[in-house]
């Protein structure tokens, strides 16, 4: 599509442009304006391209169609991209308010371009050589996004994690394209099918974040300014599914094993990123974890899509891989606000650590109020659009159940279960922790809701995840009639859209029941006189915000539960005299994967390394001759 397109070269265009823009007050709303503006026109297209498939035919220029093209998948992937995209260029302009006039947003906004650039031409790229290409833009822009605040030594330490991801999975995707590329470098079918697709689940795994390949989420997410976080999360991390889901139409037929694993590392994702989630006392490296979970859950429904249709069942197998994509669209919605709301709160408080802050209902109704329906969202709460995708796969699993290959059903079944009661007390916890109580920290009694500017797009995602909640048949079907229009009249498709729409009924029903008792409510309590008062205290008219519930003494006892060796350190306070001034404990959870195994193996790698530092000799002959033996070994190579 020709807009599409466009909308790519406008990204680059204005990518350079800001290099040479001299830095004055209005630069940043100037460009959060364009971002909104590209961002809304591809948006439109993206749409219609859905609603009619004309707009998949290949384009008139040969040049265009040797690189380029477009299907269903990349339309999918652009759509939840532009939505995103759309929502955090509008919020940039109020969340950089601060940064100006205090340093120079040049630079942020020739990587911001850039990563929006590359994301977009990686989606829609049919040769392997410049899809890397992309990739790698896509990798060193957001490194430099991520890097923002430089300066600190925590930001330092994570832009090198970042890198060191990004780098591993590109070495390991190269690898794979020069298994399934051919002479010109586009991707065909391989005839290593297991080596690609194992290969090619580690290099996009690396972006997708899922167990173990998740280190550097907890890291980068923290580190980045909250609209780059919202923008990582919301479709940067889909990019490795994306990449997962394009090598998959690539290989065919589907194998047992792939989906074995695909389920077995989605369920791991989802229960452990959730577990980790719990024990986090910063906001930012909650939702880091939230997204490995979500991308679990993605994974489990990718999981039971291959299995199914390894065994036959054809009609369930594309349900599953529509719950998968569902919950993709659905994700990007209320993790992009949920990262969005962080971000105001990050502005307003100067802090995101839970036991520093409490009461911001009070100083901040509207990012509670916004900030409480992303959560439920979250949680798989109905009424919300989380829900909605993780019925679909409940569906699918109760279908297949009681087939003779089911086991993989009750497994599916029960990680999805289990996460989401854990998802619930989570949200449950930082919910409580950030907006119920009184305030803990004097120095917040003059913080208050953000700007419009950042209000307006939370508002939509909140708008947004309702609507795909309370309608969820709508959006799913205007998502995906257009994949296969033999299919949309089968039965298996004609029983889900049954079930969504008695939903919806439901729905109705349920919010039709809590008006009519919160109205009984209101004419009981106008008939009998009702005071107010503080909460009994025990008789201590004040205490110490030390002395009140935290996050961490609210998910305690799940935690525990929970742990084991090795997840969490504790130091215990060594009372000896018989009246001590004081007592300290401190309890920490720990980055298990990154500890335990990544940080070793770096120091080995290291190490070794280090012997071979003699390479690096600083003569300019000796680094001639090296190019010269790799040419050398590359052309009897190919010969």
């Amino acid at each position: 599509m020709i807009i599409i397109l466009l909308v790519c070269v406008l990204f680059l265009s204005f990518s350079f442009l800001n290099l040479f823009l001299s830095s004055y007050s209005n630069i940043n709303k100037i460009n959060s304006f364009f971002s909104f503006l590209l961002s809304a026109a591809g948006l439109f297209a993206c749409a219609a391209g859905l609603i009619s498939q004309g707009s998949f035919l290949p384009f008139k220029s040969q040049f265009i169609n040797n690189y380029f093209y477009f299907d269903y998948l990349s339309h999918f992937f652009l759509l939840i991209f532009y939505i995103s995209l759309s929502a955090v260029s509008l919020y940039s302009a109020g969340y950089l308010k601060k940064t100006e006039g205090k340093k120079s947003l040049n630079f942020f906004w020739f990587n911001f371009y850039l990563l929006a650039f590359s994301m977009q031409a990686a989606l829609i790229s049919k040769n392997s050589v410049l899809f890397i290409l992309f990739w790698e833009l896509m990798a060193f822009s957001s490194f430099f996004l991520v890097m923002t605040d430089f300066h600190k030594k925590e930001v330092r330490k994570a832009g090198f994690i970042y890198m060191c991801a990004n780098g591993a999975g590109a070495l390991i995707l190269i690898a794979a394209f020069s298994l399934y590329s051919d002479s010109y470098y586009n991707f065909s079918v391989s005839s290593y099918p297991s080596a690609v697709f194992f290969m090619t689940l580690i290099g996009f795994g690396l972006k997708a974040g899922f167990i173990p390949l998740h280190i550097w989420l907890p890291e980068a997410h923290p580190a980045a300014p909250g609209n780059i976080s919202a923008l990582m999360s919301g479709m940067m991390i889909k990019m490795g599914i994306y990449g997962i889901l394009r090598t998959l139409s690539l290989l065919s037929p589907w194998k047992e094993s792939w989906g074995w694993t695909i389920l077995i590392l989605g369920s791991l994702s989802a229960v452990l990123g959730i577990i980790f989630s719990l024990g986090q006392k910063e906001l930012k490296k909650f939702l880091a974890y939230s997204s490995v979970e979500n991308i679990g859950i993605i994974l489990i429904a990718l999981g039971l899509a291959i299995l199914l249709n390894c065994n036959g069942y054809y009609e369930l197998s594309v349900i599953a891989l529509f719950a998968s994509l569902f919950h993709i669209f659905n994700h990007s919605i209320f993790k992009n606000l949920l990262f969005m709301s962080a971000g105001a709160i990050a502005q307003s408080a100067s802090t995101l650590i839970f036991e520093e802050l409490g009461g911001l209902s009070k100083k901040m109704p509207y990012t509670a109020f916004l900030f409480f329906i992303g959560a439920s969202a979250a949680s798989g709460l109905p009424l919300f659009n989380g829900f909605a995708g993780e019925f679909l796969i409940y569906y699918v699993s109760f279908s297949s159940i009681g087939f003779k290959s089911g086991t993989f059903s009750v497994f599916a079944v029960l990680s999805v279960s289990l996460t989401g009661a854990l998802a619930l007390a989570s949200f449950a916890k930082i919910f409580s922790a950030l907006f119920h109580g009184g305030l803990k920290n004097e120095n917040h009694s003059d913080i208050k809701d953000p700007s419009l500017y950042m209000l307006l797009p939370m508002g939509f995602l909140a708008f947004m995840s309702l609507l795909a909640g309370l309608i969820p048949y709508l959006p799913f079907k205007l998502l995906f009639s257009s994949f296969n229009f033999a299919f949309t009249q089968s039965s298996q498709w004609i029983s889900v859209s049954k079930y969504l729409l008695m939903t919806t009924c439901s729905y109705c029903a349920l919010i039709m029941f809590f008006l009519a008792f919160y109205y009984m409510r209101k004419r009981i309590s106008k008939e009998n006189e009702t005071k107010e008062g503080i909460t009994w205290d025990c008789g201590y008219g004040t205490s110490l915000p030390s002395a009140k519930y935290s996050a961490a003494s609210f998910s305690q006892p799940i935690t525990e539960f929970f742990s084991f060796d090795g997840q969490r350190s504790r130091s215990y306070p060594k009372i000896l005299e018989y009246f001590p001034k004081s007592a300290f404990y401190s309890g920490n959870t720990r980055a298990v994967f990154y500890e335990l195994f990544y940080a070793p193996a770096a120091k080995k790698i290291k190490k070794a390394a280090s012997r071979l530092s003699f390479i690096q000799s600083g003569q300019l002959r000796f680094y001639i001759l090296y190019i010269f033996l790799t040419l050398a070994a590359l052309l009897i190579w190919k010969i």
